[in-house]
């Protein structure tokens, strides 16, 4: 016989506000410890930082040109989440 389990992924939280956003943009991320990673149009590197675990994390955006950006957000354990946003 074939036994079902119930099995429940839990997808880890991931915010990102405000967008579009002028000079601080925040990210919540309900998961481990990971990287905040942002690309602008081109595909340059903005900025790599640590992301803080389970909790919620600033980065400033004033010097950022207008324009837009890619948000990857990876962490240890293998999940990543994508975001775009626009710079005022």
């Amino acid at each position: 016989p074939v036994v079902e389990l119930d099995v429940q992924e839990t997808v880890p939280v991931v915010q990102v506000w405000p967008n579009p956003v002028s000079d601080k943009l925040f990210i919540l991320a309900e998961t481990a410890a990971g990287v905040l990673t942002v690309f602008d149009t081109n595909g340059r590197l903005v900025i790599q930082q640590a992301l803080v675990e389970n909790g919620i994390q600033s980065v400033e955006t004033e010097s950022w040109k207008t324009g837009g950006y890619e948000i990857l957000i990876s962490d240890v354990s293998g999940f990543y989440r994508t975001a775009r946003i626009l710079k005022n």
